[in-house]
């Protein structure tokens, strides 16, 4: 029997509407979500990091900083995936601003058009990773 899993990763940048799923994702047996959702005090800004049921955990300013450098060199091109299967891992990283959004779904790699999209799932997972057992 094919093994399939799926990965979500969603941020919310200050002034969204909370983030309730997607056709796509709420089709389907979500393996792990994570969530960052932005916030402002003052001048300040932050991410707070949501991983499934763990504790909260505060994006440190250098993480902050990390993950603003990728999502600036996001460029959005029209993929395309030469092959297919029925096992593996489908991934998708949604971006919920206040009056737009975006969501990339993509299945066992990355497509070459979207490596920097790659890059900040990547990023957010190694936080979400190095983290754990971590509270805000």
């Amino acid at each position: 029997m094919p093994t399939r899993q799926y990965f979500v990763v969603t941020i919310e940048f200050a002034g969204a509407a909370p983030f309730t799923g997607n056709a796509q994702s709420d089709k389907v047996k979500v393996t792990r979500e994570i969530r960052l959702a932005e916030a402002y005090a003052g001048i300040s800004r932050s991410f707070t990091l949501y991983d499934g049921n763990g504790p909260a955990y505060t994006l440190s300013d250098q993480e902050t900083e990390k993950l603003d450098q990728l999502l600036g060199r996001i460029e959005v091109k029209a993929p395309w995936q030469d092959y297919a299967g029925f096992d593996g891992t489908d991934y998708e990283l949604t971006l919920l601003g206040a009056m737009s959004s975006v969501t990339f779904r993509w299945w066992v790699k990355v497509p070459a058009e979207w490596e920097q999209v790659g890059d900040v799932f990547d990023y957010v997972l190694a936080v979400a990773e190095s983290c754990q057992g971590e509270g805000v």
